[in-house]
C-alpha cells in the first residue's frame, strides 16, 4: 500500500459547477464541468486563534476559520468561459465577453479536482460553494525560446447555508447539523473507494460517490 505521507507533486481534474440552490432546506447543483489544465494549486483558509489572557498568562485560545482562498494557475481561460464564471454578459450571436465592471453578479460555484501524492495515491478535493475572480494575465511577443504565460483563477470558497449531517462523536446520535466549506479524501485510505466516480456530482456528506 502507498504511504498516506506523500508529498503533493501534481494537480489535474479541475472541475466547476454552478450552485443551483443553497437555502435551509437544499443545496443543489449542475453536474460538474471541466475547468481547465491546471498548473498550480493554492489553498489558503483564513484562521485566527488569538490567545486571552487572564492572571498574566494565556489561559483561553478559541481556533476560528472563516472563508478559504484557493488560486488555481491555469493554462488559459477562454472568454465565454470567463464570463460564465464571473457572471459577466456574453453576446452569443457575436462571441463576445463584455466586461461591465461589475462584479456583483458572480454565481456560486463548487470547485473540485485532485492533487498526486508523490509516493502514489490521489488527494480529492471538493468546495461545495464560492466564487470565481480571474487574476492578472499577460502576453509575451513571440521569441527563438517560446515563454509560457499562465492564467491565475482566484476562488473563494465559503461554507453553505445548508447544513448536513457531519460525524460528531459528542452527540448520542454521532451526528450534528453543520454547514460545510469542503471535503477531501486520500487513495491512500483504505476507507475511500469511489475515486473514480468523484467528479460524476458534487460531492457532499449527504451524497457520498
Amino acid at each position: 500500500m502507498n504511504s498516506p505521507y506523500g508529498e503533493l507533486v501534481n494537480v489535474d481534474n479541475t472541475h466547476y459547477a454552478k450552485v443551483t440552490a443553497d437555502t435551509k432546506e437544499t443545496y443543489t447543483t449542475d453536474v460538474p464541468k471541466y475547468l481547465a489544465p491546471a498548473a498550480e494549486i493554492k489553498h489558503e483558509a483564513t484562521v485566527d486563534n488569538t490567545p486571552r489572557y487572564y492572571d498574566g498568562k494565556p489561559m483561553f485560545s478559541t481556533p476560528s476559520e472563516a472563508a478559504t482562498a484557493v488560486t488555481l494557475t491555469v493554462s488559459g481561460v477562454p472568454s465565454k468561459l470567463a464570463a460564465e464564471l464571473t457572471g459577466k454578459p456574453y453576446d452569443a450571436t457575436k462571441g463576445i465577453a463584455i466586461d461591465t465592471g461589475d462584479a456583483s453578479g458572480a454565481p456560486d460555484y463548487a470547485l473540485s479536482g485532485r492533487m498526486e501524492l508523490g509516493d502514489g495515491g490521489y488527494r480529492y478535493y471538493q468546495y461545495l460553494k464560492g466564487k470565481f475572480t480571474l487574476g492578472g494575465s499577460t502576453a509575451h511577443t513571440a521569441e527563438d525560446k517560446t515563454t509560457a504565460n499562465t492564467v491565475d483563477l482566484n476562488y473563494t470558497a465559503v461554507v453553505t447555508v445548508h447544513e448536513f449531517d457531519v460525524p460528531d462523536g459528542k452527540t448520542p446520535a454521532g451526528t450534528k447539523k453543520s454547514g460545510v466549506k469542503g471535503l477531501t479524501a486520500d487513495t491512500t485510505d483504505e476507507a475511500f473507494t469511489s475515486a473514480d466516480a468523484w467528479f460524476s456530482k458534487v460531492q457532499t456528506p449527504a451524497a457520498e460517490v
